[in-house]
């Protein structure tokens, strides 16, 4: 039982029949809506995140592919069937119950731009053999051993426990952990009980193990943080450690994207857990936008399309709120394409505020693909911003 999915399905007596909630796509849409400083992306948190996204892709199967077609303009066309990053679809709607679900009448505030502009998509170049490009990154960690693979997780595990795990499910990440403890080390402070390495050594330490992964993405600026975990060795000792991590934001040319990568040292400047991308960029597209305010209108468009019955004298759908839109940012999203290969696509990300009903209001965030809309053919029934409101 080398797998790390084995050695985890193996705590949970319930791992071969799986409880799937009634109410996941509310579940899952509260998830995405937890501020990204909430918790520590330490490797077992995202072994936890990966399971999550499972569960997720697993209600999502044939809705995160599109294909490029070319419609004889000079840049193709993207067909999007569905985006891997939308709207989950609300319960039919039932007024003997309680309503979880709003619909939002989105507005683009003052402050927004309606000037026009464009900026690169790119391909992701994927390593092409899982098998080969596990026994390297292992390597690079000094774990040593035959890789397996089990539903598209390749693991190597040295005699010591190191382990390096290699997840091809969506786009390629790698993990690596120093030890393999029987249960899964559990954070229960945000601070250090032990003098740790300077930020300088940490940052040192990442720069190093990033230029012999050598996939040659760029990084943002390092965030660090410290915690001290619990956990329980094979032979049942437990015992805490102290540990310092530093993360960064996977870049390209400028343009943050959903991707991190991290890496964990105890006290004495071993490196304890890492993880992160595995790929390398092709050569970017430039494709049009649509302005800032262009897309709140798209995203208003959207809403209003997924609730056809909340207006009117039958109406039946979810009570209706107002979003006035105040900002947005632009970042690079990952995409899958009907023909297996990965995108990096523009995606605006707004905030704003949200009125209530009752007259309160509250923040709120939501995004939006940024490509102008000539350039995209997408079914009407498809959602296809990311709400996390």
């Amino acid at each position: 039982m080398s797998d790390i999915n084995d050695r985890l399905a193996a705590l949970d007596p319930a791992a071969s029949d799986p409880y799937r909630a009634p109410n996941l796509n509310e579940m899952i849409s509260r998830i995405t809506a937890t501020p990204s400083g909430a918790a520590r992306s330490t490797w077992w948190q995202r072994v936890q995140l990966r399971i999550a996204s499972a569960l997720i892709l697993g209600s999502l199967v044939g809705a995160t592919a599109f294909v490029l077609v070319d419609n004889g303009a000079s840049l193709p066309v993207l067909a999007i069937q569905n985006l891997a990053q939308h709207r989950t679809t609300a319960a039919p709607f039932n007024s003997d119950t309680m309503q979880p679900y709003e619909e939002i009448d989105f507005a683009a505030g003052a402050s927004l731009s309606n000037s026009s502009s464009s900026t690169s998509s790119y391909q992701l170049q994927i390593p092409a053999s899982a098998a080969t490009e596990t026994v390297r990154v292992a390597s690079i960690f000094g774990v040593s051993g035959t890789p397996h693979e089990a539903s598209g997780n390749w693991t190597v595990t040295s005699p010591s426990g190191a382990t390096v795990d290699y997840d091809t499910t969506g786009l390629p990440q790698w993990y690596y952990s120093s030890t393999t403890p029987a249960i899964a080390p559990a954070t229960y402070s945000s601070s250090a009980t032990a003098a740790m390495p300077s930020h300088a050594t940490l940052a040192a330490d990442a720069q190093g193990y990033l230029a012999k992964l050598a996939y040659g993405y760029d990084v943002s600026s390092p965030d660090f943080s410290t915690s001290t975990t619990s956990t329980t060795a094979q032979n049942g000792t437990q015992s805490s450690q102290s540990q310092e991590e530093v993360s960064y934001v996977v870049s390209v040319n400028g343009l943050a994207t959903d991707q991190t990568v991290s890496f964990s040292v105890d006290s004495q400047n071993n490196l304890v857990y890492a993880q992160g991308p595995a790929f390398h960029v092709a050569v970017g597209t430039s494709y049009p936008l649509q302005s800032p305010a262009n897309g709140v209108s798209t995203l208003n468009a959207t809403e209003q399309a997924a609730y056809p019955t909340s207006t009117g004298a039958n109406a039946k759908g979810p009570p209706i709120v107002h979003a006035t839109v105040n900002s947005a940012s632009l970042s690079l999203a990952t995409y899958e394409l009907k023909d297996g290969t990965t995108w990096l696509l523009p995606l605006y990300t707004y905030s704003g505020n949200v009125s209530q009903k009752d007259g309160t209001t509250s923040g709120g965030t939501w995004s939006e693909l940024a490509l102008e809309p000539s350039y995209v053919q997408i079914s009407p029934s498809v959602a296809r911003g990311v709400v996390n409101y």
